[in-house]
């Protein structure tokens, strides 16, 4: 059966809301993740229901991967590291329908510290042969048609979960220790968004760090963790910063990770609100590394270029913020609906830095087909059969906070 309105908990919150709001819009902050590899729908279905959802101006996550035929070889990357055609059409399409999407950029194989210059020789700290192929990609993305705006780039995603940043070893035990692991993805990082700064009309941001990572990844089959995976996203994003100390200096946005502790409780419980507030840490540790005092003042005079030390902090502005995935998992749709409702009313609407939210994620009909999707779709399907709760939740809100416009909105 079609749903075809929010739980009658959730419909009472949203008026609650509607009271204690303006309802005179502003920007749009609304958004979903759209993702290619998730059997079905199509993404051009998937853009027009995303557009019925976030309304014009918002937002949808379009996730690509670089192909490379040989693992460790750049030059490798198919289809001369072009965009495929449905990938063009996906940005064009959201275009046209007054979305404004993330591009997340990745690769396959997930083993990218293979692809360091010096891997041959065990030095995976540089990548600048790798961050030409991403800049070939990047450079043939459509821009956005306004001639002004910028197309939003993520480079690379969590890499702090085993499975995206991958190691492969031959020696019983072999290992690869977080500590090691973020200097790596630093430095990827800091070669892949140098070699994209001088594009047009692009707005930059690294990849968001998941709330909990590896301490250690195993690099033999069967690949399963042995220790306790319990880094935190501030432990690694600080390793990240002892190795590139100026990793977050040139981009554009901070993209975030939010979600709960523990997805059976929602929002309103201590482990629901800390996990979709973890992601102020991170944010508190970039702003502090950005403000640092510069090591050196170089000035010049006529024996030529001379550096001082000074103490005063650099003024860089603190940096906007895109939640890159957040949400609930599980069958209790009402549960989700209400806890991302109070999430985006409560912390992420309430930070005045947070620009976009993306929560994970509109369609899958795969093995997580009972657990994410904010939609119902049959394989093959034009629509979707079953808007879930949460969906109808935050259209609603939405619409009752008048951004968007009226499009998607149901008649009062």
């Amino acid at each position: 059966e079609h749903v075809t309105a929010p739980h009658p908990k959730v419909t009472a919150m949203l008026a609650l809301l509607l009271m204690c709001s303006s309802g005179s819009g502003g920007p749009n902050r609304f958004g979903i993740g759209i993702y290619n590899d998730t059997l079905a729908p199509g993404v051009t279905f998937q853009l027009t229901e995303a557009s019925a959802l976030v309304g014009n101006g918002g937002s949808v996550l379009l996730d690509f991967n670089l192909l490379f035929s040989v693992t460790g070889d750049p030059s490798s990357c198919e289809a001369g590291c072009l965009p495929a055609p449905w990938q063009l059409d996906a940005v064009r399409q959201a275009y046209t329908l007054g979305l404004r999407p993330v591009v997340r950029l990745g690769q396959w194989s997930r083993r990218i510290r293979d692809f360091a210059d010096g891997a041959a020789s065990g030095v995976r700290t540089n990548y600048t042969r790798l961050a030409a192929e991403y800049r070939r990609f990047v450079a043939a993305l459509p821009l956005p048609p306004d001639g002004q705006s910028a197309l939003r780039i993520q480079l690379l995603n969590e890499p702090n979960v085993c499975g995206e940043w991958s190691c492969l070893g031959t020696e019983p035990g072999a290992h690869l220790l977080a500590e090691t692991a973020a200097a790596e993805v630093a430095g990827c990082l800091r070669d892949l968004a140098a070699a994209l700064q001088s594009l047009p009309r692009l707005a930059l941001g690294l990849a968001p760090i998941a709330q909990v990572g590896f301490a250690r990844c195993e690099c033999t089959a069967p690949f399963k963790p042995i220790v306790k995976q319990n880094a935190t996203a501030e432990s690694y994003v600080s390793a990240m910063l002892a190795a590139v100390p100026e990793l977050y200096d040139t981009v554009d946005a901070l993209i975030v990770h939010a979600y709960p502790e523990d997805w059976r409780q929602g929002f309103d419980t201590p482990t629901g609100r800390a996990g979709i507030m973890s992601y102020q840490p991170v944010r508190d540790l970039v702003e502090k590394q950005r403000r640092r005092p510069p090591s050196r003042a170089w000035t010049r005079g006529n024996s030529g270029w001379s550096g001082a030390a000074v103490s005063a902090e650099k003024a860089l502005p603190s940096l906007p913020i895109v939640v890159g995935e957040t949400g609930w998992q599980g069958p209790n749709q009402t549960l989700k609906a209400e806890s991302i409702v109070a999430a985006l009313t409560q912390v992420f609407f309430a930070d005045p830095a947070v620009t976009t939210v993306l929560p994970f994620m509109l369609a899958n009909s795969g093995p997580y087909s009972a657990m994410w999707p904010w939609t119902e779709w049959p394989v093959n399907a034009s629509a979707p059969t079953v808007r879930h709760e949460e969906w109808l939740a935050m259209r609603a809100l939405r619409c009752q906070m008048g951004v968007g416009g009226a499009a998607g909105c149901p008649p009062e």
